[in-house]
């Protein structure tokens, strides 16, 4: 099982929190999705992750993704 991290940029509220955490747990192998409000954070663990299909859904529900610069 593998973990990643990214941004979401646009959430200001809980609901827009539940939106992103609804949707993302949709996509197959994804285990679970944890969103941290006040940081922009999205932590997914699951198997074989796809972040094309990870944007894609960020995207297509009104907010920006971003990946963490390392």
């Amino acid at each position: 099982m593998e973990s990643i991290q990214f941004f979401v940029r646009g959430m200001n509220c809980n609901r827009c929190k539940k939106n992103v955490e609804n949707n993302l747990s949709r996509l197959p192998d994804i285990q679970n999705v944890k969103v941290e409000l006040d940081k922009d954070l999205v932590t997914m663990t699951g198997n074989d992750i796809d972040l094309q299909k990870v944007k894609y859904v960020v995207e297509s529900i009104g907010y920006r993704y971003e990946e963490i610069q390392k």
